[in-house]
């Protein structure tokens, strides 16, 4: 398959504002069952409405997404979720200018997405439900979110097993990026996502979870009430989660639009 046209600008703006400043994302799932918004923007124009919304809301990257990756949420199809989120990014990227992730494990989902404008590919499975993944994203030369991840989104939730917690996923960490770099994904596009939100128990799960010491970027999801016991009161909904973010060592966060938050650090 061809390679795209990845816009090359989008990849070096989001670099260079996270250096700055706080990086706010929009989520966007084009899902019937998603946890939050699941059948809301199933309806390709209305979901290009609300990703329309959110960078005029002061989102720097809208993250788009067609298969629902909740705990218990089964597969879908390549076909079905390439017919949810294709003529979704199109649109995006002919009517804003404004940097698009996919959120996919599929290689073949990304490719396309790649090719009609994503910037950057949001993987759950941190690359490692599909083996030609790394190199799609290497390929492209795209951004690259690496989610950590036990088991799947189907059996996550049913014993998770962790000696240390943070030491257990600093390594899973460590083996991800060796196998980013290895393909030829460069360092500076990769970004890493603890999903501390979505881990399977409370009992293993850090307050905050430490990244390798490698690693200059990291996206950490919160639910929104968490963000709001440390913003003051007079913080505005657009400024919070930017300040909230930056008062615990962060440089860079994207906004969740189903509740949540995810922060970048460099």
């Amino acid at each position: 398959m061809e390679t795209g046209a990845v816009p090359l600008n989008h990849v070096h703006r989001l670099q260079q504002i996270v250096r700055q400043r706080t990086v706010v994302m929009g989520i966007l799932n084009v899902t019937p069952d998603s946890f939050y918004d699941g059948g809301r923007y199933t309806q390709a124009e209305v979901a290009v409405q609300r990703a329309l919304q959110m960078v005029q809301d002061g989102a720097d990257i809208v993250d788009i997404g067609g298969e629902s990756t909740r705990p218990g949420s089964q597969p879908v199809p390549e076909e079905e979720e390439l017919r949810r989120v294709l003529p979704v990014i199109q649109a995006v990227r002919e009517r804003a200018d404004v940097p698009i992730s996919i959120d996919t494990t599929k290689s073949c989902v990304a490719e396309r997405a790649l090719q009609a404008g994503a910037c950057m590919v949001n993987d759950i499975s941190g690359l490692g439900f599909d083996p030609h993944m790394a190199e799609v994203v290497a390929r492209h030369g795209a951004l690259c979110c690496i989610m950590h991840i036990q088991g799947t989104p189907q059996t996550m939730q049913q014993n998770p097993q962790y000696e240390d917690v943070v030491r257990d996923i600093s390594r899973y960490f460590e083996e991800r990026l060796a196998l980013a770099e290895r393909t030829g994904i460069p360092r500076e596009n990769i970004w890493l996502d603890p999903r501390h939100r979505l881990w399977q128990n409370s009992a293993t799960q850090p307050r905050n979870p430490a990244p390798p010491a490698r690693v200059h970027r990291v996206w950490l999801a919160h639910p929104h009430r968490h963000l709001t016991q440390v913003v003051h009161r007079q913080d505005s909904g657009r400024l919070a989660p930017r300040r909230a973010t930056r008062g615990h060592g962060g440089n860079g966060c994207h906004r969740h639009y189903e509740r949540r938050e995810r922060c970048a650090r460099a």
